[in-house]
């Protein structure tokens, strides 16, 4: 203490020191209190991306899944044709073979009736000789 203090101004100034000290914690919780509430905004931001993220990333998974299953059905289905190819290119390779034997049946039955018609013509023509002569 400095020679110039009187007891009562002693006494004050403890007082004073205590006042300002509350003055200034006030404040420092009151700047806490600010900044509490500022991280729990950004935290509640940070949750709600959060469940933004998730959300996409179901949605993104139910669509791989739906475009998984979808290439599982085409492919399915390009398998089908495939085998409905192969069946009708046997079936159109049966039918050629069936033609070309009935051509070829055709062709046979076409000589036998000429031979037929020629023998035919041959006795007519030799009856209508015989038929002359008489």
């Amino acid at each position: 203490s400095t020679p110039n203090q009187t007891p009562s101004s002693l006494e004050s100034s403890p007082e004073k020191e205590i006042v300002q000290q509350q003055v200034v914690h006030d404040g420092d919780i009151k700047e806490l209190r600010i900044k509490l509430k500022e991280a729990e905004e950004a935290c509640a931001t940070v949750t709600s991306e959060l469940d933004n993220i998730k959300q996409a990333s179901m949605k993104s998974d139910i669509a791989a899944k739906t475009a998984k299953d979808v290439m599982e059905a085409l492919k399915a289905d390009l398998k089908k044709a495939e085998a409905e190819a192969t069946e009708s290119k046997a079936a159109v390779a049966k039918a050629e073979e069936q033609l070309v034997s009935a051509k070829s049946a055709g062709v046979s039955a076409l000589a036998k009736t000429q031979e037929e018609l020629a023998k035919v013509k041959a006795d007519s023509s030799a009856m209508g000789g015989e038929l002359k002569a008489k």
